[in-house]
């Protein structure tokens, strides 16, 4: 038997070897596969507001975040973030605070795995290095941009995907005659100001992730050239609305509404007189004996 074990000892030593080999062979394809999911999710839910390592967006930058705050507090956050809000958790209220009021919604999808893996993925991303570049400025907008991205919005030019048109669902100050446009959504006259300008706006666009736009555009996405007029025209529309009229297009279409009344109730009042008066004094005075 030692005989044995001396002439095959090499093999013993490459035992421990081979199955740690063996194992990792079904590890690392199932960690890659988490990794993979995790960095398309984040693609379609999360880079609309945030990067890693970009720079802010709508959300901050997530670079570092897994060193910022502990692991189940970020799993707690990301699976229901308005629960964390209303806990009272003091650095959930002052994100809040700092990004204007705005929450960030329940993601649909997002499970306890799911919440692993991105910040897994955020981790891996953190550690990057930086590319140490200057940022690229964009071109200034142009009026014909303006002019375009407010046809988009109208609906008098079509989305190149075949998604509805903006007016159908919100409305902007400027654009939409007497009734403003749709009340699904919020009113943009000054989402360009409210999403802290372009950047943002535009992966906002590219990608929208409230619970109503994502699935149509999704299937509808829009164009970047369709974006870029958008994001022109709202910015047009922010810089001719101040903060204080932002709101005055509700009061507008309050009046808008009492004024319809009162004119229906003249209608009313015209076609009551001219009713039959003769078959109604017949029935009453039939009733009364007279």
């Amino acid at each position: 038997m030692s005989e044995w074990l001396r002439k095959y000892r090499h093999v013993a030593k490459a035992v421990p070897v081979l199955a740690l080999a063996f194992g990792l062979a079904f590890i690392t394809p199932r960690e890659a596969r988490a990794q993979q999911d995790a960095e398309s999710f984040f693609k379609q839910n999360c880079a609309a507001c945030h990067t890693i390592g970009g720079g802010k967006l709508l959300g901050p930058d997530l670079k570092g975040v897994t060193q910022a705050k502990d692991h189940e507090w970020l799993e707690k956050w990301l699976l229901n973030p308005q629960a964390v809000i209303d806990s009272g958790d003091a650095y959930a209220v002052k994100l809040k605070q700092e990004y204007g009021g705005i929450v960030m919604p329940s993601v649909p999808g997002m499970t306890p795995q799911m919440a692993e893996a991105l910040l897994n993925f955020i981790a891996a991303r953190s550690g990057a290095p930086a590319v140490p570049a200057a940022p690229a400025k964009s071109a200034p907008f142009t009026p014909g941009q303006a002019e375009e991205g407010k046809a988009i919005f109208l609906g008098q030019q079509r989305l190149q995907a075949g998604g509805p048109s903006c007016i159908s669902c919100h409305s902007v100050k400027s654009a939409g005659g007497p009734l403003g446009g749709g009340q699904l959504g919020p009113d943009l006259t000054l989402v360009y100001q409210r999403l802290n300008g372009r950047p943002a706006l535009e992966a906002w666009l590219s990608n929208p992730p409230s619970a109503t736009m994502k699935p149509i555009f999704a299937r509808h996405p829009l164009q970047p050239a369709e974006i870029s007029a958008l994001t022109a025209f709202f910015e047009q529309t922010s810089k001719e609305a101040g903060a204080a009229d932002a709101g005055t297009y509700r009061l507008r279409l309050a009046l808008f509404g009492l004024g319809g009344a009162v004119v229906g109730l003249i209608i009313l009042g015209l076609v009551w007189k001219r009713r039959i008066r003769g078959v109604r004094r017949a029935l009453v005075e039939g009733r009364l004996g007279v």
